[in-house]
Order: structure tokens, then C-alpha cells, then sequence
């Protein structure tokens, strides 16, 4: 009996930003979280996405273009989703140098390097609208 194995992606901290602060594209990626809520495929990320998502969050924060309620409720909701497996959160420590090889190698900032080794690691396609990013994507 043939097994139906789900497609993988791995999400950066763009996607994350887009479904909690309405923008550009915001509707495209509220389908696809939707997507993968009802399990139709598997989100990955590595866990730097955390404190990059809380970056930003502060900063929006500062600049006043969220309350701090939004960035605590927005914040408490991503870890719900990692806590309920909506994405899968993939710990890099035992391969930083690794990560850091690639970030060198293909001139990418240590974080975006992250997401994409772990696609490379997991064979997953990557989701992001970081244009310097989205580059490799198509390699």
C-alpha cells in the first residue's frame, strides 16, 4: 500500500509577520496557514524564528503601529502554533557552523542563512518574500 506523504515547506519570519500584520499578500498567507491547520502539509522552521518575530514585533510596538496588547497576543499566538505543531519548530545548535558556512558562501545574514539550510537539510521548499532569500528558492 502506497503511503500519502504530505508536501514540507519551511517558512521565515516574513510569512509569520504577513498572517499576524495585515499587509501586502497578508490574504495569501492566511490560506496558507489555513492550509496548514487543517494538515493538508507541513510547516516548517528553525527556532530563530521566535526571536526574529519578536523583533519585529517590538518594533512595531515602538513605532506605534501595534498596541502592546497586539505584539503580546500576536506573540502568544505563534507559540500556540508551534506548541499545536501548525509549524514545526527544527532546533540548528548542533550545526551552527554549518549555518554559518552557508551564510558566508552565499552572502546572506546568519538568520536567513537558517532558513535556508534547514530547507536544504529537510529537502523542503522554502516560503518567503525576502527577495535576497527567495534567490536561493529557485535553485
Amino acid at each position: 500500500m502506497e503511503e500519502n506523504i504530505k508536501p514540507i515547506y519551511v517558512i521565515d519570519c516574513n510569512i509569520i509577520v504577513k498572517w499576524f500584520i495585515p499587509e501586502k499578500d497578508s490574504d495569501v498567507i492566511t490560506k496558507l496557514l489555513e492550509k496548514a491547520i487543517n494538515k493538508e502539509f507541513d510547516l516548517y522552521s528553525p527556532a530563530i524564528i521566535l526571536l526574529e518575530f519578536a523583533n519585529v514585533l517590538t518594533k512595531y510596538c515602538r513605532r506605534n503601529l501595534l498596541t502592546e496588547s497586539e505584539c503580546t497576543r500576536a506573540f502568544i499566538t505563534l507559540t500556540k502554533m508551534i506548541k499545536e505543531k501548525t509549524i514545526n519548530i527544527i532546533p540548528l545548535d548542533t550545526e551552527k557552523v554549518e549555518v554559518l558556512s552557508l551564510a558566508l558562501e552565499s552572502k546572506l545574514s546568519y538568520y536567513d542563512a537558517e532558513y535556508l539550510y534547514l530547507s536544504r537539510k529537510l529537502k523542503a521548499s522554502l516560503i518567503t518574500y525576502d527577495k535576497t532569500l527567495k534567490k536561493f528558492t529557485d535553485r
